[in-house]
């Protein structure tokens, strides 16, 4: 993509105004008026262009080519956005659950945070998992998950909390295990009130 370029233009003219790719001629981006160096909108209220954005066209963005490495498979950055999810386990808890999630998305890839706090005891003889990720985890894995923080779990002598990605799923094992083996938590023989902190991130 090359610069776009505004040869002459009235200060605090009101309109719609598409920026043009210079070579191209394509569109790529849009703003509803200048001012000063700012972009504002119709009203005239002079905020700055970071109060209403800049829009792009579908499967345009910010274009890093100039300083792509030989690897690259794209330089362009079209996707970028912040949200919260809700963290499920897949057990029903005696004293129900609490969760809280947020999450970033910078193009293909999601960094997920979250807490979930189980109350009381579950009878489900399952494989304990978190699910509800906002986007679920590409094929090829690409990723990982961090435990910050946990409690309520019975684990085997030297072992720790780790948890696993489920490819292709928008959900992640919760696994224990040392320095060589890691194996599945079962929810009603291994947790009473379980609390969870964890930061997942992936490739989507």
């Amino acid at each position: 993509m090359a610069d776009f370029k505004v040869n002459s233009i009235s200060d605090n003219t009101v309109g719609t105004y598409t920026f043009i790719d210079y070579n191209s001629g394509a569109p790529i981006a849009k703003a509803d008026k200048l001012q000063a160096d700012t972009i504002v909108n119709e009203a005239g209220t002079g905020a700055p262009y970071a109060t209403y954005g800049i829009s792009f066209p579908a499967g345009q963005g910010l274009d890093f080519s100039a300083s792509e490495g030989s690897g690259a498979t794209s330089s362009i950055l079209d996707d970028y956005e912040e949200g919260t999810w809700t963290p499920e386990f897949n057990a029903t808890y005696s004293g129900g659950v609490t969760a809280t999630g947020v999450y970033t998305k910078n193009g293909d890839e999601v960094t997920a945070y979250c807490k979930i706090t189980a109350s009381g005891t579950t009878a489900d003889a399952v494989a304990l998992r978190v699910s509800g990720l906002p986007y679920a985890i590409k094929s090829t894995c690409f990723g990982g998950c961090s435990i910050g923080a946990y409690s309520g779990f019975s684990l085997s002598a030297n072992n720790s909390l780790y948890a696993s990605l489920e490819q292709n799923q928008s959900r992640i094992f919760i696994l224990q295990g040392d320095d060589v083996n890691c194996v599945s938590i079962t929810a009603s023989t291994n947790t009473t009130t379980p609390v969870i902190e964890a930061t997942i991130k992936y490739k989507v």
